[in-house]
Formats: C-alpha cells, structure tokens, sequence
C-alpha cells in the first residue's frame, strides 16, 4: 500500500495548488463598492489608455534606437486589504486602486528583482490616497513602495512632489498629451545597479501624462527618449 501513498499525496499536492493559483486570479478582481473609494479628483488621476497585457509599447531616441515596453499586467479593481490572527488571514477592508506593470525587454532578465519593472500605481489604502510609480532607469535611488503592504516597488511618487512641475499639453511624435508633468531628479549621476536591471540608471528628467504614463525621458547625457503612442 505503501507505493501508492506518494502518487496520491503528489496529486493532492498539484490539486491544492492548482486551486490556491485559481483563487489568485479570483482576488485580483474579485471586490466591488470598496470601503475607501478614489474622490472624483483623484479619479481623474487615473491612467486612461487601455493598456493590455502582451501589448508592446516603443520608445524611440534620437539616435534611432528603441526600447520595447512589454505589458505583463493590468489590474482595474479594488484590493484587499488584511490582518493576521490567531484563527489566519482576514478581510481588514478594500480599497480603489490601479496597477499597470510592464517590462523593458532590453533590460529584464528572469534573475533581476521586480525593481526591473515599469510599474504605475494608483492607490486609496487605508484611506491614503498614493500616486507613484517604479522606473528602473531613474538614476537616484529611493526604493520605496507605493504600498507598503503589498510591497509594490516605486521610485518616483507624484503625491506631493515638490520636484514636478505642470507642462500641460505637449505633442510627442505628432501625438499631442494634454495632462503632463514634468519630474526632475536634479542629478547627473549615472548607476549601474543590477538591481535594477541590465541598463544603467541614467535617467535624470521624466514628461508623464496622466492619461496614459511616462511618455518621453531623458538621459544624463542628453539622449532623448519618446514614445510612439499605438493608434
């Protein structure tokens, strides 16, 4: 009997996590009427443009390279959030947010951490609203999270960032953004963590359009990077 013991554990095994993967996906979107709610301004704040996943989105240089921005994710839903006790994991409340993550081709390797990614984050946890986002070529570290909770990696939070200033409209390759920012890091350096992937970390000025995300950035040594917007 002894033999058939391993086979069956085995199959219970793959059962169990093939049922803990499915309830994955469920909670990805699975919260309606969440308990903090985005206002209507913050609402506004909202990434627009319908990312989807497989979609690859191109920067072009002025040196007439490109970088290819893979999209690996899109989540357009309340979160939960938790708490631990003594009888397991529970339901502490939800909450509105957005998540649009995307990997540079060029840069990502399997071996980097999520620091690789492109990743923008719109938030309401806990009642506190958060506007940020992760861009692994930004050349000054601030590793920080857009929720702490979850630990969604982000290096440049527009919250209350003194260092934004407001461009308004701006045409990028014969598309014209009406809602960008303009987001300096005040620095020339240029790093080469591994961290963050297999470029170097020599991004110093960003344009993000709320619409639709970062939409050009330039490096320390002037190379231009723009979007070409897919109609």
């Amino acid at each position: 009997m002894n033999y058939l013991i391993k086979p069956f554990s085995i199959i219970c095994a793959l059962i169990i996590l093939s049922s803990c993967e499915e309830d994955e996906v469920v909670e990805k979107c699975q919260f309606t009427d969440p308990t903090y709610q985005f206002t209507t301004e913050q609402e506004q704040k909202r990434i627009s443009f319908e990312y989807f996943e497989g979609q690859i989105i191109k920067y072009r240089s002025n040196d007439n390279e490109v970088l290819n921005f893979e999209v690996y994710e899109v989540r357009n839903c309340p979160r939960g959030s938790y708490e631990s006790g003594f009888f397991g994991t529970s339901l502490k409340h939800t909450y509105d947010s957005q998540i649009i993550r995307l990997q540079i081709i060029e840069n990502d390797t399997a071996k980097y951490s999520y620091r690789t990614k492109v990743q923008y984050f719109l938030t309401s946890q806990g009642n506190r609203f958060r506007n940020a986002f992760n861009f692994p070529l930004w050349n000054v570290r601030n590793a920080g999270y857009a929720n702490l909770e979850e630990q969604d990696p982000a290096n440049i939070f527009i919250t209350n960032n003194d260092e934004i200033n407001s461009i308004g409209t701006m045409n990028i390759l014969n598309h014209t953004f009406n809602k960008v920012i303009k987001i300096e890091s005040n620095s020339t350096d240029v790093v080469s963590s591994r961290e963050f992937g297999l470029l170097d970390q020599n991004v110093n000025i960003l344009y993000y359009d709320q619409d639709f995300g970062i939409i050009r950035f330039d490096e320390v040594d002037g190379t231009i990077w723009e979007v070409e917007y897919p109609e």
